[in-house]
Formats: C-alpha cells, structure tokens, sequence
C-alpha cells in the first residue's frame, strides 16, 4: 500500500456530496515500503482529483475506480469507469479537468495514455 493511501480515502470521504453518488473504489498493489517524494506526492493528488471530476462532469458514470500498480519499480495509476466514453474534443478544451490532469502529467515527464469506447465507458493510464 502506498504510504498516504489513507490520505486519499479521506478525500473520497469529504468529496462524497461533490461526487453525487458515484462509487468510488481504490485499490493498490504496491510494496508497503514504497515512498514517493512529496513533489510527486502532492501531483498524484491532483492528478486523482482531477480524474475524480471527469466521471461525474463528462462520461455520467455511476461506477468509477483508481488502482495503484508497481512493476520494476514503476507505479502505474488506472483510472476506469462504466460511464458513456469521453468525447476527446470535448474534454480537453481549456479549463477542464482532463486537460489541467494532461498538463500535470507532462509537467511530470509522464505519459497519459487513454482508453475510450464510447457507451463503454473509459480508461486513463498514468505510468510514473
């Protein structure tokens, strides 16, 4: 488990009102001694608030989960939900949450690879 995984229950805690219904799952697979440098830290929680606000703004989800993988030492975040797919043009126009979570992740020197079919919901992949 990711030291600060607590961290972002809490969050999902205080943004159950926000987040109007959606469910919301987190998991993680990761070396219980894996510690991340705060810069790192404090973007992976704004990344994950910023994929939170796509479910319930754009793809109308009811469903929607974060899991923390490592592989060699690699931490891979997976963002899925059941909801309508992502319209692309749209949510990437200026001031959207996906947009702001894209510029993030290149600021990051991170890739942000998305996985949509429409009416089947939608995948985010961040590898760090």
């Amino acid at each position: 488990m990711i030291k600060g995984t607590i961290s972002f229950n809490r969050f999902i805690k205080k943004q159950k009102s926000y987040l109007k219904g959606l469910i919301v799952t987190i998991s993680s697979v990761i070396k219980s001694n894996t510690i991340l440098n705060p810069t790192l830290s404090l973007n992976l929680t704004h990344i994950i608030q910023g994929a939170l606000n796509s479910p319930s703004k754009y793809v109308h989800a009811s469903t929607f989960s974060i899991s923390f993988l490592e592989d060699s030492s690699k931490i891979k975040l997976r963002r899925e939900d059941n909801g309508i797919g992502l319209i692309l043009s749209t949510v990437f126009k200026k001031g959207s949450s996906l947009k702001k979570l894209n510029e993030r992740v290149t600021e990051l020197d991170r890739a942000l690879a998305i996985k949509n079919e429409p009416g089947s919901g939608s995948v985010i992949v961040i590898n760090f």
